[in-house]
C-alpha cells in the first residue's frame, strides 16, 4: 500500500491520505528507532509488562511527533469558523441550521471489574455487557474538534458529548 500510494487505500485504512501519512512519519521518525524483524517478534513474545512499558515509550514518541504538526492539534473551532461550517452544510443541506459538525462515538467492552460499583458504571444495560465508550466531535471537514475516552459503558451519547456544546 505504501509504495502504491493508492490514496483510497491509505484513507481508508490510516483515515489520512499519502502525503499527510509522509508527513507524520518524517516527524514521528526523529522519536524512535527502527528495529530488524526479529527484534519485534521477540517483543511479542514478551512478557506482558514488558510490553506494556515497550508501548507506553511509544505513545510518548507518537505524542512528541503530533506536537510538532500544528495539523494534528485538536482545537475547538472559533465562532468564526463555526459559523462558516454552519453556511456550508446549509448548502447541502438547507434545513440543517446552525449544524457545524457531527460526533461519533464507539462502545469497547471490557473485562467485568471486580469492583460491583465499578462492573455497575462500566454495564450497558441495553446492550448487555460492560463497556468504555469513547466520543469523537469532528468539524463538518473532518477536523477533530474534541475526544473524549474510557468513561463509563452506561453512560449514553448525550452524556459524553455534553462538553462538545
Amino acid at each position: 500500500m505504501y509504495v502504491s500510494r493508492s490514496e483510497g487505500s491509505f484513507i481508508n485504512t490510516v483515515s489520512i491520505p499519502p502525503s499527510a501519512f509522509d508527513e507524520l512519519l518524517q516527524v514521528f521518525s526523529r522519536h524512535y528507532v527502527l528495529l530488524r524483524p526479529r527484534r519485534i517478534s521477540e517483543l511479542f513474545g514478551i512478557p506482558p509488562a514488558t510490553l506494556s512499558r515497550v508501548l507506553h515509550k511509544a505513545e510518548i514518541a507518537l505524542d512528541k511527533a503530533l506536537q510538532e504538526i500544528p495539523d494534528a492539534q485538536v482545537r475547538y473551532p472559533s465562532k468564526h469558523q463555526q459559523r462558516q461550517w454552519a453556511r456550508r452544510v446549509q448548502e447541502k443541506e438547507p434545513l440543517l441550521d446552525g449544524v457545524w459538525g457531527f460526533v461519533d462515538g464507539k462502545n469497547y467492552r471490557v473485562q467485568s471489574p471486580a469492583n460491583a460499583d465499578l462492573r455497575n458504571a462500566h454495564y450497558n444495560g441495553w446492550l448487555h455487557t460492560v463497556l468504555v465508550t469513547g466520543t469523537l466531535c469532528y468539524g463538518m471537514d473532518g477536523t477533530l474538534v474534541r475526544g473524549r475516552h474510557n468513561l463509563p459503558g452506561s453512560w449514553n451519547d448525550g452524556e459524553t458529548t455534553a462538553n462538545c456544546k
